[in-house]
């Protein structure tokens, strides 16, 4: 499996992933989720959409090394401290 969209599902904790290990892209627009976490065994990802969630703070992804592009507009962010600046960062509103 290398592209899985899980948009529009009420998720509010993202979890059980750790067997996703070719995974390219991750969609989870459009959901809950306040927190991101539990990417650790996700090496392969190279495109993360959280756009449109309840994210307060940026954190737990730097474990993404192969992330290219993570999309996380329209959410609650206050704070992007664990993003390297490697990865593009797409925070727009709209």
């Amino acid at each position: 499996l290398e592209v899985l969209s899980l948009a529009f599902n009420k998720i509010d904790k993202i979890e059980n992933l750790e067997s996703l290990g070719k995974l390219k892209e991750l969609n989870l627009t459009f959901n809950s989720i306040e927190k991101l976490e539990n990417f650790e065994g996700l090496k392969s990802l190279e495109i993360l959409s959280v756009f449109g969630n309840k994210i307060k703070k940026i954190e737990n992804v730097d474990c993404l090394e192969s992330l290219i592009i993570f999309s996380a507009g329209n959410n609650l962010i206050e704070t992007k401290d664990g993003v390297r600046k490697k990865n593009k960062i797409l925070l727009k509103k709209s």
